[in-house]
């Protein structure tokens, strides 16, 4: 892991302890109920290899943005992973509306920036996953 985002994640309460990246491999986006990329070049790469994952592939910032435009209707009252899939079911059927002009979807990769940059980039990701959460979270 890049020394500055261990650094930004540890102070964040994250342990990193025996992190290990790894390449997407097709058998892990099969077996994957949802796929979440930084870029849209990331998504199509996973897309490309598994066509079949294109409905539930989605780079983080987009999976957020629609994620707010589901209707309540579309995720029913249960658990909180009950409520996931029925989201990840739903969001497809959000995108059919376009992005507001100027949407970029794509996380900025802070990994040659400023630990400010890594610090805005982790920021960014906790905000879309509060959007999830928030639809995830709510009976």
């Amino acid at each position: 892991m890049h020394p500055p985002v261990a650094q930004v994640l540890d102070r964040r309460g994250a342990d990193v302890t025996g992190f290990e990246s790894r390449p997407v491999d097709p058998g892990t986006v099969m077996a994957a109920a949802l796929v979440l990329t930084a870029t849209r070049h990331e998504r199509a790469a996973v897309v490309g290899a598994v066509p079949a994952a294109g409905r539930r592939t989605f780079t983080l910032r987009e999976f957020a943005r629609l994620a707010a435009r589901v209707a309540p209707e579309w995720i029913p009252a249960g658990p909180a992973a009950a409520r996931l899939a029925a989201l990840v079911a739903a969001a497809p059927r959000a995108r059919t509306v376009p992005a507001p002009w100027g949407v970029d979807d794509d996380l900025a990769d802070p990994v040659q920036g400023t630990l400010t940059d890594v610090w805005a980039c982790a920021d960014e990701i906790e905000r879309c996953l509060e959007q999830i959460w928030t639809v995830i979270a709510t009976p």
